[in-house]
């Protein structure tokens, strides 16, 4: 039987030659698999974090704009002209106050939208330059402006018109009623009365607020109206509005 133990024998000895290069070549087709699924995994997830990070940038830029006016194109948010911007307060001037008029009016006309304009004057300013010079009022004009903007809403801009002016644009649907406008006017003159606490001492600015109301394609026009009320509020002193077309109480 020595001759059948010399054939298993060789046997034996056949398959493990032919399997080694079997187990060879599977464990290189594995290890070509892993490597390829590797490099395409890790390039779907860098793709990820790339995209993830961008958007994280395109908002964060959106959302720190001072005054959000431009129209921007799908994914390549724009900068904002400097000259539509006040330096000193970093709301909108009137250059950026006009342009977004023109650029978001037929937007928001489309929307069904109507334009509620406050415009505010300060009553105390220039004595504020003179007591404690520019640099401290510019500084003080920066927290009454931060208050104002508020008005503004989310739809809405707020401006600095002048050096001691300020216009304030929030939306609204059309069939809201002139007694909001007048309820907002009596909020805004409310704010601009409180005191500011500055270095170690409380200052009082006060001022007075002039409201209008209409189309979101008349922004201009409104705009007008709003400052015609604004002048007849000052007559009657810090702490008054007047609401344009509007036949009820106005004062502060």
């Amino acid at each position: 039987m020595k001759w059948l133990d010399s054939l298993k024998a060789e046997r034996a000895s056949s398959f493990l030659l032919l399997g080694m290069p079997l187990v060879s070549l599977f464990g290189g087709l594995a290890g070509l698999i892993a490597g390829v699924w590797g490099v395409v995994s890790g390039t779907i997830l860098i793709a990820i974090l790339t995209y993830g990070y961008a958007w994280y940038r395109y908002r964060k830029k959106s959302l720190s704009s001072p005054a959000n006016f431009v129209e921007e194109s799908p994914g390549q948010p724009q900068e904002i002209p400097p000259d539509r911007i006040d330096p000193v307060t970093g709301l909108a001037n009137t250059n950026g106050l006009m342009a977004w008029f023109s650029e978001r009016g037929k937007k928001l006309a489309e929307n069904n939208r109507a334009l509620m304009v406050l415009a505010a004057d300060l009553a105390n300013y220039q004595d504020l330059v003179r007591s404690r010079g520019q640099n401290q009022a510019d500084a003080i004009l920066k927290e009454v402006a931060s208050r104002i903007a508020t008005f503004a809403g989310a739809e809405g801009i707020a401006a600095r018109t002048g050096s001691n002016e300020f216009a304030v644009v929030a939306t609204m649907l059309p069939r809201d009623s002139l007694e909001l406008v007048a309820e907002q006017a009596g909020k805004l003159t409310e704010v601009l009365q409180r005191p500011i606490e500055y270095a170690g001492s409380v200052i009082w600015i006060g001022g007075s607020v002039g409201a209008a109301r209409g189309g979101a394609l008349e922004g201009p026009a409104i705009l007008e109206k709003a400052r015609k009320a604004l002048e007849e509020a000052k007559k009657e002193g810090a702490g008054h509005y007047v609401v344009a077309d509007f036949t009820g109480p106005q004062k502060g």
